[in-house]
């Protein structure tokens, strides 16, 4: 009876895991910033008016460079209409406490479903700088 039980359990766990709460790709925001620059990094940041959001190897390994990082905007989180303005700073050690602002902040009009494409380029912390793609 007990191994019965156990097997239950282990399988609604598994279809809990399973279905998705309305955090699909469909309503949200993506911005994909990819690493082409000399810099040690360890992960980015975005800080919008009302919000911040960080990205990092869940392993704690330095970000390659040519690496896309990925960072999901809900749209619950963000006045859809609007256009928001955005601080991105480059975390250059493993606990995000050294955090470099990055030159050229954008400003963005957020509307459903978009996706966002930004390269970090530079040689030192002096010379990064964001630059939109597509």
């Amino acid at each position: 009876m007990k191994k019965m039980m156990l097997t239950l359990f282990a399988v609604l766990l598994l279809i809990g895991c399973g279905c998705t709460d309305g955090l699909g790709e469909g309503n949200n925001i993506t911005i994909h910033i990819k690493n082409n620059s000399d810099l040690k990094l360890y992960g980015m940041e975005i800080n919008m008016p009302n919000s911040s959001h960080t990205v990092l190897n869940a392993n704690g390994t330095e970000v390659s460079k040519g690496e896309d990082l990925v960072i999901q905007l809900l749209k619950d989180d963000l006045m859809i209409a609007e256009n928001k303005a955005f601080e991105v700073f480059a975390l250059t050690d493993q606990s995000g406490r050294n955090r470099i602002l990055v030159e050229n902040p954008y400003q963005i009009d957020f509307k459903s479903a978009q996706s966002w494409y930004f390269e970090l380029n530079g040689e030192g912390e002096k010379s990064l700088a964001l630059k939109k793609n597509r």
